[in-house]
């Protein structure tokens, strides 16, 4: 039965667009997201909850924002404090661009861009807008 079941996600896997296979490839070869944007640690994820002083509760960092990916200059976030938690890329100033909607709707939407050819997988970067 478990033999089965492992026949059974190699097949599925075969139907899958290229670019989708591309990018899960990448993602098992290191822990980029989109755009060149890291997954972040919980440490990161943390790390981006501190104040100057190194406690946790930032003024400037709203703890409604879950925090997915990011590097030095923008964090992906999920803004919890909003119906119906639309997805914000975050620059070093707090300002938050809208994505989409929601995280269903913005992975769905990276899912169709890649399918379409609008973002293609980049060493280095992960999927990035073309």
């Amino acid at each position: 039965m478990v033999a089965a079941r492992g026949r059974a996600r190699l097949h599925a896997h075969r139907g899958l667009p290229r670019a989708v296979r591309r990018a899960q490839r990448a993602a098992a070869e290191g822990p980029r997201l989109f755009d060149g944007l890291r997954w972040l640690t919980l440490d990161q994820v943390l790390e981006r909850y501190r104040d100057d002083d190194g406690d946790h509760g930032a003024a400037d960092w709203p703890d409604a924002w879950v925090p997915l990916a990011g590097d030095a200059t923008r964090t992906l976030v999920v803004d919890f404090g909003e119906a119906p938690a639309p997805v914000l890329l975050v620059d070093r100033d707090g300002v938050g661009e809208p994505l989409a909607a929601t995280l269903r709707g913005y992975l769905t939407k990276v899912v169709a861009d890649a399918t379409a050819g609008r973002r293609q997988l980049v060493p280095g970067r992960g999927l990035v807008v073309v």
